[in-house]
C-alpha cells in the first residue's frame, strides 16, 4: 500500500478522479465505466463548472 493511500479514503480518490475527468470533458459514460459506477451514480460528477454556468448565462445575454 502506497503512502498516500493510507491517508486518503478510496471514495475521495474516486470522486477526485471523476470530477477531474468531467472537467476535462470526458463523457459521463466513460467516467462511469472507469470508476465502476452506473451512469446514474456517475452523474454526481456531471455538475457544471463555474465556467459552464457563466457561459450558459452569457448565451442568454448575447444578441445573435
Amino acid at each position: 500500500m502506497g503512502l498516500m493511500t493510507r491517508f486518503l479514503p478510496a471514495p475521495l480518490l474516486r470522486h477526485t478522479l471523476g470530477t477531474k475527468l468531467r472537467h476535462e470533458g470526458v463523457d459521463i459514460v466513460v467516467i462511469a465505466e472507469l470508476l465502476g459506477h452506473s451512469v446514474e451514480v456517475a452523474r454526481r460528477y456531471a455538475l457544471p463548472t463555474e465556467e459552464e454556468r457563466r457561459a450558459a448565462i452569457e448565451r442568454l445575454t448575447t444578441d445573435e
